[in-house]
């Protein structure tokens, strides 16, 4: 590593330099309460897939002399781009670091895969080391990956084998095991971590064969932030059909594949992510296939628990407990609880939801005052929002730890409740107590947004602070909270570390197992027809 002094922006900055597998890198020196954070922007894991690469698997980048990484890149394709730049040359990742040795230290390290449905980002703007770094002494890496049907695509053959945004995931995994030692981190102490899809994500890469083995792990840890159900594309071709006419190429896709993927290479980006985003996000469309080498069978429960797949890391599950509390504050009686949940019931549980008793049943085991004549509009909010973050979240936790318990693998799980001040909420809530932190709060504070925005609270920055120390533990093999409260394991028993705020920390045994087995008996009491 050298450090140099450059002109930028009418400011004198520091820049920094190391030596990676490709070539010589510059990037940036900035500081956090005194603490030096290095960031080097923009380093390319792969070539750009354009062109002949476009929908193929990523290929490993061309070597350079020196290459300037002090500014991000776009993000990968996509049509809400958060106000960001975007393009298909976007396999670039990010690298942030505590170190001061790049040569001598060894810190844990840290990688994020961003959620946002497999088809966009989700709060790109939240993701910097520049706070966590030198918060949790780690270093940090942020990567891209190609979304939609630039990530998603699959007939099902080696014309478009499909797994590209996933298989980009990994290898962008495998240069951080050959390049990170250069930025004084550890390769043998590597923990992904995601939220929602960037969550599914780290499961797939977690049960992939291509992730090594339990002698020679690709990665040590894994964090599954609000991880949801696994979803794969099992009729792909079906997808990639409706993909077709949308992007005015049926034609060469009857044909075949070939004729297809020719036909697709004469389109611009525009109309790709235009027909890309016709396929119904809810349903999933895209989403990793099977397709005999990153993805063996389908990721049910069964086969994530086979010998040689999650038993080959540790791992840590969390939860907000307003994973879907967005939709809440349209909740005030029977009637619009009852509405708005039957067609999610419907979907995704085998429930009867015509049978009134069900819902009775449902509704005398959630409110609060176990009463669905006489609740109050805060109970019906309240009730929705812990209906939903059982059968939507803990749910797939609780199948999740069955996994890990078929090779009696353990875990630590945690469950989020600190609300974020209105200051930095996004979007601005309706006030009340019955109100809980969203589907994705607790990322604010793992990556510093309340200091980054500048609009935290006292307690907004110390929760901030906290969280990234707790993360920092977890990369560490060491898990802890700042007070020092006992976490144990998960297994048995379901035990989760419960987060209320800052220095307000307890543990909680068998986790929600009360709600889970109301769930079990309803779901035997009232089948669906």
């Amino acid at each position: 590593m050298k450090l140099s002094l450059v002109f930028a922006t009418s400011a004198l900055s520091e820049s920094v330099e190391t030596r990676i597998n490709d070539g010589l890198i510059i990037g940036n020196r900035d500081y956090y309460q005194g603490k030096q954070v290095d960031e080097y922007l923009g380093i390319p894991f792969a070539q750009p897939p354009v062109e002949n690469l476009r929908f193929k698997s990523p290929q490993k980048p061309s070597p350079w002399t020196v290459l300037e990484t002090q500014k991000k890149k776009p993000l990968c394709a996509q049509d809400d781009s958060w106000g960001l730049p975007t393009s298909e040359d976007c396999l670039y990742l990010d690298v942030y670091t505590a170190s001061q040795d790049y040569q001598n230290d060894k810190k844990p390290v840290l990688v994020w895969i961003h959620g946002g449905s497999f088809t966009g980002d989700w709060h790109p703007d939240w993701y910097t080391g520049k706070y966590l770094c030198p918060t949790a002494d780690v270093v940090l890496v942020v990567l891209n990956y190609r979304l939609g049907a630039f990530g998603f695509l699959s007939m099902q053959d080696n014309v478009i084998s499909g797994n590209m945004g996933v298989r980009d995931q990994n290898m962008a995994l495998e240069w951080v095991h050959d390049n990170i030692a250069n930025f004084g981190g550890d390769p043998d102490n590597v923990t992904i971590f995601g939220q929602s899809a960037g969550a599914i994500s780290v499961k797939f890469q977690a049960i992939s064969p291509m992730s090594g083995t339990i002698e020679n792990p690709l990665f040590k840890r894994v964090g599954v932030v609000s991880g949801q159900l696994m979803t794969w594309n099992e009729d792909p071709v079906d997808t990639a059909q409706s993909f077709a006419q949308h992007a005015r190429c049926l034609t060469d896709f009857n044909i075949s594949s070939r004729r297809f993927l020719e036909c697709l290479k004469t389109k611009t980006t525009e109309e790709l992510v235009a027909a890309s985003d016709r396929e119904p996000v809810v349903q999933f469309n895209w989403s990793p296939v099977i397709d005999g080498e990153f993805l063996l069978d389908p990721p049910t429960k069964e086969n994530m628990g086979k010998p040689g797949r999650l038993d080959r890391f540790e791992h840590f599950l969390t939860c907000t407990t307003g994973e879907i509390a967005m939709g809440a504050a349209s909740i005030r009686t029977k009637e619009s609880f009852e509405r708005l949940l039957a067609p999610v019931f419907a979907a995704t549980l085998p429930v009867d939801v015509d049978s009134p008793q069900f819902w009775e049943e449902l509704e005398e085991g959630y409110l609060e005052n176990g009463d669905p004549d006489s609740a109050s509009t805060d109970m019906w909010r309240s009730a929705y929002i812990y209906v939903g973050m059982d059968t939507a979240y803990v749910r797939y936790i609780l199948e999740y730890g069955w996994s890990l318990g078929q090779t009696n693998t353990d875990f630590h799980m945690a469950n989020f409740r600190f609300n974020p001040s209105e200051d930095i909420q996004d979007p601005v809530r309706v006030p009340g107590d019955w109100n809980e932190p969203w589907h994705g709060d607790d990322l604010m504070f793992y990556f510093g947004w309340p200091m980054h925005s500048g609009n935290g609270t006292e307690s907004d920055i110390e929760m901030s602070h906290q969280m990234m120390s707790i993360l920092g533990a977890f990369a560490r093999g060491e898990p802890a909270v700042p007070t020092g409260e006992s976490w144990p394991k998960a297994q048995p028993g379901m035990n989760s570390m419960i987060i209320d705020g800052p220095d307000d920390y307890f543990m909680e045994e068998n986790f929600r197992r009360r709600h889970m087995l109301l769930w079990e008996d309803l779901i035997r009491k009232y089948p669906a027809n």
